[in-house]
Parts: structure tokens; sequence; C-alpha cells
């Protein structure tokens, strides 16, 4: 065996027997020698303790990288990982340097994926949860596990692939990817219970919804009663369905049961049809499921107590009960049933089509159909077949009617009101068809109606009387309906005055004036054509209503009160047209937010202070200093109050007035710079004039507190911009107030939507 040399080590011990008292024996042994090795080693442990325990500085450098990764700032955490390196060689790793910088970028992809990565997983692991998609949970735990995966590729790319790489982001994510799984499949496996217990209660609802569809008897055309007695078998075959399906507990089969029957319950009551829904409420009190009363339990009282109380005051708000009162109410409505059957078909009788038929003959036939119980969205449509079948509007109104008696989804009062009433609605049919109706059978509600449909058809025939309607009707006209009839009519000999006939003309000669000023050259003509469509006849309505309010008068004082209202009616529309065609051409109008550069120059054109300025800056004059100027030259969001600014913007103003002309342009720049700057704080009329010397437009100054005032305000200006379109006659106040939102390019809810818009993103700038 070959030798070892081994040099500078110290000499082993000698050991050297001695000899004690007592004659005992013992091996001493000798002081090894010394070398440079074991010098140095004495030295190192006079340095500092702690280099004595290696594992020590380990711990106390990886302490203080993550003392230093908490202290980074969330906003921080992804660009400190990326940017963390490893600082190599021996004497980092014997100092702990390398520990250190270890523990720090550990702690930051810990807090990475704690504060980011962990949250956006869970946030977007519903959209793994589709039982439909991933049928099994196979399936469903590869989609988890290409999820994962691409969501740490993902979070790699952030924070840089020596992070990603490390041992430490390998022990986080395994950390996590475990737990996530598991809860992901817990949640799976509950979707797919509820998906299951979702679709069984849904089968459930659709079979007992056909189940008690109303059946038509084909011989008589009339509803069979519903009998209940098959669903006690429904709910017995669900529940094998339901154990054959895998839902295991009892309770929550029982629930599905409870749910289904009672939303069915819950549906024939919307319906009306409360005797059905209480021949089924009785049906289920029965219902035995293995051998045990399934809708007497608590739970299920809890569910079918409501309904059973919904039901009791549906029938007796419809009249459905034996309540004297609800009989009462119901005998009430079925015998205007009958009396709008009878009138709406004695309207009938003369009309041929749709559009012989008054607005008021269709009125009144849906508000039969509305007496008789029909569900309103069905009411057009039936309305439509009273004039589309083949034969006379009123022979289909009686076919029509009894179809939507029969109609098996209708309520279960409209079969009853139309079949109670049946002996007296075929009578009036008779009546209307072969003899006129005494005007003292018409009831007050009746003479109400007909005194409408005589308003239309004096409406619709201007030349007309009466006596003329009269003819039309199946009854003799009550004095009340003649009077209102003479009264009507007072004002007509108007028609065939020049003046009134040639009310088109007279306002298209004014509109075309207006419209060839300078100002409205832009414009096109057809915005004279449209105004006169829509508003000439505002101005022939005032006259009509003069016309009969100075009947009475003689000729020449009547004659001339209806040439001094059409005039101030003409006067009127003109200048609501010039103030909207204001409106269409005013440069305060919401235009196009400022460019980034003419920010710029307005706030270097409008500085408080500058050299061709210099011997105002230390002038005695007041007049020539603006404070709140100055602090904007300053500070990029001075504080200064609205005084403040109103102070300076009333110098410039009053100061523009004496200037020459190049100091107005400095001043203009200086005022546009304001009102960029500050805006108002609160609305002031006077802002309008202010911007207009300014030539800044609503979407460059801010002119509200808040965004309630800017509501508030707009609100006000609708209600006055809306009676302006409907043609009625303005207060003053309210023309001042149109002419203000006009200046600000507002005349109808579009220009008022653009401006609010402008306005609430000022307030957020």
């Amino acid at each position: 065996m070959a030798r070892v040399q081994v040099q500078d080590l110290p000499g082993a011990p000698g050991l050297q027997p001695t000899v004690r008292s007592g004659g005992q024996y013992g091996v001493a042994v000798q002081q090894a020698g010394r070398n440079k090795l074991m010098d140095l080693a004495d030295a190192l442990s006079t340095v500092n303790p702690m280099l004595k325990d290696y594992a020590g500085i380990q711990r106390v450098q990886g302490a203080i990288g993550e003392q230093d990764a908490m202290k980074v700032s969330d906003a921080d955490v992804m660009g400190q990982i990326k940017g963390s390196r490893s600082s190599g060689g021996s004497l980092s790793q014997a100092l702990g340097i390398e520990n250190r910088n270890r523990a720090f970028r550990n702690t930051l992809i810990k807090r990475a994926v704690n504060n980011d990565l962990l949250p956006a997983m869970k946030a977007e692991s519903d959209t793994l949860l589709d039982v439909e998609k991933y049928k099994d949970n196979k399936a469903f735990l590869q989609a988890v596990d290409d999820f994962t995966k691409q969501k740490w590729e993902d979070f790699s790319g952030q924070i840089g692939e020596e992070a990603a790489t490390s041992d430490g982001a390998a022990v986080v994510w395994n950390s996590i990817t475990g737990p996530f799984k598991a809860d992901m499949l817990a949640a799976y496996d509950k979707k797919k219970e509820e998906f299951i217990e979702y679709a069984q209660e849904e089968e459930t609802g659709l079979e007992l919804d056909a189940f008690t569809q109303k059946q038509i008897d084909p011989s008589t055309g009339q509803v069979i009663p519903f009998d209940p007695a098959g669903l006690g078998k429904i709910a017995q075959n669900r529940e094998k369905l339901m154990k054959e399906a895998g839902i295991t507990d009892k309770k929550t089969r029982n629930v599905i049961l409870l749910n289904s029957y009672a939303r069915q319950v819950d549906a024939l009551i919307a319906k009306g049809r409360y005797s059905d829904a209480e021949r089924m409420l009785a049906a289920m009190s029965v219902i035995q499921v293995n051998g045990k009363p399934v809708f007497r339990t608590t739970d299920a009282k809890t569910s079918i107590t409501p309904l059973i109380s919904k039901l009791n005051t549906a029938m007796k708000t419809a009249g459905t009960t034996n309540d004297a009162d609800a009989r009462r109410l119901e005998s009430d409505r079925a015998e205007r049933f009958s009396n709008s059957v009878v009138n709406t078909a004695s309207n009938l009788r003369a009309v041929d089509s749709r559009e012989e038929a008054t607005d008021l003959d269709i009125k009144e036939i849906g508000d039969t159909f509305r007496r008789l119980g029909v569900p309103e969205a069905d009411i057009n449509g039936l309305v439509d077949q009273v004039f589309t079948g083949p034969g006379k509007p009123m022979t289909q109104f009686q076919q029509v009617l009894r179809q939507a008696a029969n109609n098996p989804n209708y309520p279960d009062i409209v079969n009853e009101r139309y079949y109670s009433n049946v002996d007296n609605i075929d009578r009036g049919f008779e009546a209307s068809s072969n003899r006129p109706i005494r005007a003292s059978a018409l009831t007050p509600e009746d003479i109400a109606d007909e005194t409408k449909i005589l308003q239309d058809y004096l409406e619709k025939n201007p030349t007309k009387t009466w006596q003329e309607f009269e003819r039309t009707r199946n009854y003799k006209l009550p004095d009340e309906m003649k009077t209102f009839g003479d009264n009507f009519v007072k004002g007509n000999y108007v028609f065939n005055m020049d003046e009134y006939k040639n009310v088109e003309p007279s306002l298209d000669a004014r509109l075309d004036a207006i419209l060839d000023e300078e100002e409205f050259d832009d414009l096109s003509s057809g915005e004279g054509r449209a105004f006169l469509e829509s508003n000439a006849v505002f101005v022939k309505e005032r006259v009509e209503r003069k016309a009969v309010e100075v009947a009475d008068l003689p000729k020449e004082e009547r004659d001339q009160a209806i040439r001094d209202e059409l005039k101030a009616a003409l006067d009127e529309e003109e200048a609501r047209f010039r103030a909207r065609m204001n409106a269409k051409t005013s440069a305060l109008a919401p235009n196009q937010r400022l460019r980034p550069e003419q920010v710029e120059s307005i706030e270097k054109e409008g500085v408080a202070i500058r050299d061709d300025l210099t011997p105002y800056i230390f002038s005695e004059n007041k007049d020539f200093k603006y404070p709140t100027l100055m602090l904007a030259d300053r500070f990029d969001n001075p504080s200064v109050s609205q005084a403040d600014v109103d102070a300076d913007r009333k110098k410039m103003r009053d100061r523009e007035k004496k200037a020459n002309s190049s100091e107005k342009l400095l001043i203009k720049a200086q005022l546009k710079r304001s009102l960029y700057r500050f805006g108002y704080n609160s609305w002031n009329p006077e802002s309008v004039e202010v911007m207009e010397e300014a030539g800044m437009d609503a979407d460059d100054v801010r002119l509200f507190k808040d965004d309630a005032e800017l509501r508030d305000i707009a609100i006000g200006w609708d209600e006055i911009m809306q009676k302006d379109e409907r043609g009625e006659t303005l207060t003053e106040e309210e023309k001042e107030t149109r002419a203000l939102f006009n200046k600000l390019g507002i005349y109808n809810e579009e220009t008022l939507q653009i401006f609010y818009s402008a306005q609430t993103a000022l307030l957020g700038r």
C-alpha cells in the first residue's frame, strides 16, 4: 500500500502511562503539536461567534431576504422577480448572500402566485365546470391539467425563465396545484349533481305542463274540465327515474317533486285557471310516494300554504268564489262585458273595413276583449282578426269572441264569463243588427264612450255635424251628445276663411326668409319643409280653438280676432324655428375634444406672465394681474376658489373692451386658458356668454358641479324642449332657457345626449 504524505498536520498526540496514588493506573494524552491551519481556526473564532455556525448564517440571510421581499409593493413584485439574478461564487454561498437572494425571489414568487396567479385561476375556473362538455372525470381532469399548464406558462413569461425554472418556483407551484385540482374536482362533482337534479326538475315540469293543458271537446267546442287523477302516477314514476339517475338523497328527490308541482300550480294561477289550480292542490294533498304523503310534510307546507293564499286572493278578486261580494263583483263585470259587446256590435254595424272604423271603434273592440278577461298580449291580434276574416267586421267580431272563450290557454274566467252571458250576447248581436237603440237605453258609460266616437268623427270630418253622425249609428243621440256636437262645430266657419286656408304658405314664406339669412347659409332648405310639415298643424289647432272661443261675436270682430290669433301663432312658430336653426349652427355645441396640441397651445398662449407683459407685471394697475393664472403658471392643479376665478375673468373681459387688437388676442387666450383650466364648479348661465367670447365650446369647458347637478339641469331643459316640440306656448322664462340651451347646440333628444356625454367626460377630467 502506498503511503500518503501529509504536510502541515500536527503530530499525533502521545499516550503515556502514569501511576497515581493508591496504585491506580491511567492514560494521559500528550498535547498534540500545532500548525498553520490550527492557528487560522483560532483566529477566525475570535472574529464573530456567528461564523462558527454556517447553518445559522444561511438562516439569518434567508430571513433578511424574506423581509426585503415583503417590503416590495404589489405593483413591483413581477418586475423584481424578473430582475432577480443568482449571485454565484463560493464566497457568496459562504456568507449566505446566495441564500438571501434565493429567499427574496422565492418569497416574491409566493406573493405573486397567491396575489395574482391563484385568484386569476379561481376567477376563470368556472368556465371548466361544463358538465355537458366534459362528460366524465377523466376528460374534466385533463381539461384542468391543460388549464393549469397554460396558466403556468403565462405566469412564467411574466416572471422570466430563470425564476420560473428555480426550485423555489417548483415548490410553490406544486403546493397549489394539488389543492386546486382537488377543489375543482369537488366542484365538478357538485355541478354534475346539480345538473342531474335540474334536468329531473325540468322534465317533471314539462310533463306536468303537458298534463294540465286544457282539452277541447270536438263535438261542442267547449273546454273539458281538468281531471287531476294522473298526477299521483306522474310523481311515482318520477321518483323511480330520479333514483335511476343517481339521486340517492331522499330529501333532494322530494324537493324536486315539490318545486315542480308548486311551480305548475303557480303557473295555473298566473293564467287565471283558478279551478284547475284548486283541483291540482286537492289532488296533491293525497298523493303518496313510497307510501308517504310527499306534499304534506312540514317543508312542503312552507311552499304550498302561500300558494293556497294566493289562489284564494285571486279567486276573490276575479269573483270566482262563493263569497257574496265576489259574486256581486263578477256580476258587475259580466254586465259591463255584455254591454260592451252590444255597443261594439252596434258601432260595427255600418263598418265594412278597418279603414272605415274610427280610432274609438278600434279601442272599444280591444276594451271588450279586456272586459272578457283576455290576456293583454293577445288583444291586438284579436282586434286584427275582426277585420281580416271572410265576413263583415260585425260578424267576425261575434266569431272571434267565441273563439277566445274556447281558447284553452286563456284564464278560466274567459270561458265562464262568456258562456254565463252568452244568451245576453246573442240577443245583443240580434238587436244591433235589426233595430236602433233608444237614447234612454244608453248608460252613462255608454254615452261617454259614444261622445268620444262623435268627437273622433267630427275631427276627421270637419265639415260634418252630429246629425250626419247619427245616421251612422243604430240609436238616437241623447241631448247631451247633440249639445256637445253643436259646440264642437261652432268654430267650423274658420275653415272657409282665406287666412286659415293659407296657413301653410304663410308659414313657409317666413321659414324661407330665415334660411335666406347669411348666418344660415349652410343649412338645407329641407329644414324648412320638415318644420312646416310638423308645426303647421299647431298653428291651425290654435286658430281653431280661438274660432270656438269667439264664435258668438259679431262677424267683423270675430274675423279680426281670428287674424290676430293667426299672426300670433305664426310669430311663435317663426321664433321656434329660428331658435332651432340657431342651435344647429351654434359654435358652442360639443364638437370634438381638444387634441393634445390644442391643449398645449392654450396653456402656452394663455400664461399670466410673458416677456411682452413685463412692464405690466410690476405695474400697480391690478387689472393686469390675474392671481389664478399666476398659480396655474406654477402648479399643475392649483387650489383656487370660484370667486377668485370669476374675479379674474371679469377683469379680463372688462379690460378686453378697452384693449387694442393685439391685446385683445392675448386677453382672449388668457380667458380661454382660465376656462380650460378651471371651468365652473356649478352651473352659471353666464358661462355660455363667457365661452362664446373665448371661442370655446361645450366639449372644452366644465360647466357643472357634479353628475347630480348636470342631471337636474338636463331634465329641466328636456321638459321645456318636449313642450316646445309639442307646439305648446312657452312662458317668457322658458323662452330664455330655450335660448340658453340652443346656444349650446341643444334642440332635440339627440343633441341633449351629446351635450350630456361631453359634460360627463369633463366632470371626470
